[in-house]
């Protein structure tokens, strides 16, 4: 990860097309932009310690790092998932083929997975996050607009059923799509 991500970079690439959609006005898009910087920044000390320390020792990075744990165990997840942690033998998991050919290094796929395993749980997060419209969700009807959408992977990230990999799979497995 580098202090501008591939998130933050496709997002200023495609900075006209979302101010254009109107969810975000200049000043919302920018401080977006600060988070998600900030965040992203957190998340590479947290993946240097570490590297440093060739483990994962929650309570040594929560004390090194001055974090909560459960920012901590999210941010864990998070980087386990992108596959930044194989090094120390923590692998991606339910849906690590989907991640491994995903466009962007670093950045999670659409929320498209999650329609097609018929794991969508209605929230439509995914809609209200998307910067250029790309989701609609009703009722009855997941909509996505390939040629909309930015490959951010906000949309995956948002989602409740996205890291939540062992029960997504016992789903998956059981047929179970009402979790």
């Amino acid at each position: 990860m580098a202090k501008q991500t591939s998130l933050v970079k496709i997002l200023l690439a495609n900075k006209e097309k979302i101010l254009d959609h109107g969810m975000y006005n200049l000043t919302e898009f920018e401080d977006i932009i600060n988070e998600l910087t900030d965040v992203e920044s957190s998340r590479q000390r947290i993946l240097e310690k570490i590297e440093e320390h060739d483990t994962i020792d929650i309570p040594r990075l929560k004390k090194e790092l001055e974090i909560s744990e459960k920012n901590l165990l999210c941010t864990i997840e998070y980087l386990k998932e992108l596959g930044f942690l194989e090094f120390i033998g923590e692998k991606p998991r339910f849906f690590q083929d989907i991640v491994n050919v995903s466009k962007q290094k670093s950045i999670f796929p659409n929320v498209t997975i999650i329609r097609d395993k018929n794991l969508c749980s209605g929230c439509g997060f995914c809609a209200s996050i998307c910067p250029v419209g790309a989701i609609t969700y009703s009722k009855v009807k997941f909509e996505f607009n390939e040629e909309l959408c930015i490959d951010c992977g906000l949309c995956y990230t948002c989602c409740p059923r996205s890291f939540f990999p062992e029960v997504l799979k016992a789903s998956e497995e059981n047929d179970d799509t009402d979790i």
